[in-house]
């Protein structure tokens, strides 16, 4: 989720000494990137800028540079997520602080394939709401969620941007939080959050169908009730069929889960992806548009963490637990991201730093997977010598790859930027690094 790492990023910022882009003296211009990319590779790029607005750029994927930046958003924003579908409209959600009172509001924004943009729309009038996530349909209807309190919420944005009504998922009497959304190509979208129950001291992963027509399903506990769950993930196929995503305590260890919804209805067994040796943490999926999905997590100790990845085929046939990061006491790899092609590859990024100092500076690396299953080699995606942070990556069918990260460099005052480049499939060659904003 955007606001995870965004909170993890500012602790890890903080124990090295740096801050925020916005803090006084800073030369910085932006932080905090979100990425999605089109099917042909088009990417769209949103981050927050120095001036605490929403910056917004493409990428077309026959172009060797982006086009130029644009501002969606106007005052305090913060908590950016974009989503993309193959005919180029994007959808864009962010928080907007509230200048009457010390809450934040959910704002939207749409850019048709055409490069219109709508108007900003405030999805939550009246109260805050946080941690907002958005998907897009191939029909060009948006649907975003957030939470507010201890409820997940959710609306539409159709494709010539009226709002739809908001939509309450999670029950009263619990702590709802963490959600995430996925769309399929009627529309319909399947919503997934955490729900904690803090008399029985249990959490659950809860997920629900919101229809093309706004009907909304009925909710369903995708594991245990007596467990603890938490990371919820979703993606979803052309047909429908989503694969939801978890951790799952099993008494020793949190454990990566997937369980399938049919677009019928029905729900798959779960598939628990390890078991025995250490905890998972920060899972991480992507679905791609025949059903196939991959998981990724981190895995380890105080001291060595690997990246670990299993793919489930679209028929369920699950294939081998690999680790992707390089293995040593030297290493300690995090924040993993993933996406898929439309053959079944997929693409890793995360963090590598020293183990033995968190303070030193951090690089992106990545590594991919074929359709085969054969492991590419690591690659190091950003430049040395500097504070990288919060990676994302997008596929496209063909399996090229977009990777963005942000970067603080040394110094004082710090200055903050984003970066991206491109890795092609055939041969993994990288394009020169492209500072997309600051």
């Amino acid at each position: 989720m955007t606001i995870t790492i965004r909170r993890r990023a500012l602790a890890a910022l903080a124990a090295a000494g740096l801050s925020l882009a916005g803090a006084a003296g800073a030369q910085a211009s932006a932080e905090f990137p979100a990425l999605a990319v089109q099917p042909n590779g088009t990417s769209h790029f949103a981050w927050v800028n120095q001036d605490n607005r929403i910056g917004e750029r493409a990428w077309p994927a026959a172009q060797s540079n982006p086009l130029a930046a644009t501002v969606i958003s106007t005052g305090t924003a913060s908590e950016v997520d974009v989503a993309s579908n193959a005919a180029g409209d994007t959808a864009f959600v962010w928080l907007r602080q509230s200048p009457s009172a010390f809450a934040a509001h959910v704002e939207a924004r749409r850019r048709n394939a055409d490069g219109t943009l709508g108007p900003v729309l405030n999805l939550t009038p009246g109260y805050a709401g946080d941690a907002p996530r958005v998907a897009i349909s191939s029909n060009g209807s948006a649907f975003a969620v957030w939470q507010r309190d201890s409820y997940v919420l959710g609306r539409r944005i159709s494709a010539d941007g009226v709002l739809g009504k908001q939509k309450i998922f999670s029950a009263a009497g619990y702590a709802s939080s963490s959600p995430d959304v996925a769309m399929d190509g009627t529309g319909a979208a399947i919503v997934i959050w955490k729900r904690r129950d803090q008399k029985a001291n249990t959490e659950v992963v809860q997920a629900i169908r919101v229809a093309g027509n706004d009907t909304v399903g009925v909710v369903k506990t995708l594991g245990p009730s007596s467990t603890a769950m938490q990371d919820p993930r979703v993606g979803i196929d052309q047909d429908g069929d989503a694969v939801l995503g978890w951790l799952e305590w099993d008494g020793q260890r949190y454990v990566p889960s997937l369980r399938v919804r049919r677009s019928v209805g029905t729900f798959s067994d779960i598939d628990r992806l390890f078991s025995g040796g250490p905890s998972a943490a920060h899972l991480q999926l992507a679905v791609n548009a025949a059903g196939d999905a991959t998981a990724v997590w981190e895995r380890g100790n105080a001291t060595i963490r690997t990246i670990e990845l299993r793919r489930r085929a679209a028929d369920g046939t699950l294939g081998l637990l690999r680790t992707m990061s390089s293995e040593g006491t030297d290493t300690y790899p995090e924040s993993p991201q993933v996406a898929m092609d439309a053959d079944g590859g997929a693409y890793v990024v995360w963090l590598q730093h020293p183990g033995a100092n968190a303070n030193a500076n951090r690089v992106v690396h990545g590594r991919g997977r074929t359709p085969a299953g054969t492991l590419t080699a690591i690659q190091q995606l950003s430049q040395s010598g500097e504070y990288a942070h919060q990676p994302r990556v997008g596929v496209a069918d063909s399996g090229n790859a977009t990777i963005a990260w942000g970067v603080i460099t040394g110094g004082q005052p710090s200055a903050y930027r984003v970066d991206a480049r491109r890795r092609i499939a055939n041969g993994g060659g990288l394009t020169a690094i492209k500072t997309i904003a600051g």
